[in-house]
């Protein structure tokens, strides 16, 4: 075979080859579900997929005044349908009441169920390019968890991180955040699958069969995974599989906030003052309990004199809600009951409106 003609073969093989991979992502882009909507949607449909579909949603709002919401599983709700979270409750009221005169306005709930640090800076180096009119962060001591300092990109639930492979957003980043989370594999696997529709498309086909056939995708695809990657509507069709690989943890998180926390906090306050809000709001979370007298009550209080003191050191508002809600209406430590969504909605509504007639 004379080289001229390997090379054609070679050539041929090549074209062929990138041809059914091209095949394959365009029907796998066919297949996926509608895109998440940050405006259209109360918070992410998805919970833990296409998230950069759902923060870029906040370019449809308009002439709308955008507060947007960044917060963990206490804003996003899950136990509840969209509508009854109190991002969705405070957007309701703001219309209601025409706060400040404002015509429209549209809560962008970008509340992550399970969030870590990474999650955090994803969507405050996002969010610098756009100039909401508030910015309002409430978020709580097990957001900051020691454990979460040198992890990389795999290891949180959602997407978010792969926002950062785009030159724009990972230059906002501190040379120590890379340092810690920039692994090299995790890294690269998060740069492919943001820009290949047919990585994404493996997840999203073992949530849709495990939405109808439950624990077919802890069984044979992700063992150590207890979540589903895309939260998709559907009904079970059989009886859940036989869990092979038992969580051991029982749920259990080390929820540790130490001095290596509080680096991640700072990181985090630095880049949400670099966000062009015209108004802000930095906030500690609720809770049933501060735990006094505890090792969590003590990680917790640190929490909140750290929050305290970074947001002055960046001159960002702050506000200590603690115990700002009845404890009755808790329905785990710091997960809401439904009347608390109503009354953090409200607790909301009325410091946007005190702020603005300032």
């Amino acid at each position: 075979m004379s080289t001229l003609t390997y090379r054609a073969k070679v050539a041929a093989s090549a074209a062929i080859g990138f041809a059914v991979i091209g095949a394959a992502c365009l029907l796998a882009l066919r297949l996926l579900p509608p895109p998440a909507d940050g405006v259209a949607h109360s918070r992410n449909p998805y919970r833990f997929r296409d998230w950069k579909n759902f923060v870029e949603g906040i370019h449809g709002a308009g002439e709308a005044a955008v507060v947007a919401l960044i917060s963990d599983s206490q804003g996003y709700a899950g136990e509840y349908i969209s509508r009854r979270g109190y991002a969705a409750r405070l957007e309701g009221l703001l219309n209601e009441r025409k706060t400040a005169g404002i015509e429209r306005w549209e809560v962008v709930n970008l509340s992550i169920d399970g969030v870590t640090p990474m999650e955090y800076m994803a969507l405050a180096a996002f969010l610098q390019d756009e100039k909401p009119l508030w910015l309002i962060s409430v978020s709580g001591s097990a957001d900051y968890r020691s454990e979460n300092i040198d992890k990389g990109f795999s290891y949180p639930r959602t997407d978010l991180p792969q926002l950062l492979t785009e030159w724009r957003l990972a230059r906002r980043m501190p040379r120590a955040f890379w340092r810690r989370h920039g692994k090299v594999e995790d890294t690269l696997t998060a740069w492919m699958v943001r820009r290949m529709p047919l990585l994404k498309f493996r997840d999203f086909l073992w949530s849709w069969l495990d939405t109808r056939f439950p624990g077919s995708q802890k069984a044979f695809y992700a063992p150590h995974t207890t979540y589903r990657f895309w939260q998709l509507p559907g009904k079970p069709r059989t009886r859940p599989v036989p869990d092979p690989f038992p969580d051991k943890t029982k749920g259990r998180l080390d929820l540790t906030y130490n001095e290596v926390s509080s680096v991640l906090l700072e990181e985090f306050i630095g880049q949400l003052a670099r966000i062009p809000a015209t108004y802000r709001l930095v906030a500690a979370a609720p809770l049933k309990t501060d735990f006094a007298d505890t090792a969590e009550g003590v990680w917790i209080a640190r929490f909140r004199e750290d929050l305290k003191r970074l947001s002055a050191r960046r001159s960002l508002p702050f506000r200590d809600l603690t115990h700002a809600l009845p404890p009755e209406d808790f329905i785990t430590s710091n997960h809401l009951h439904d009347r608390n969504h109503r009354r953090m909605a409200e607790l909301l509504a009325d410091h946007i409106a005190a702020e603005m007639e300032k």
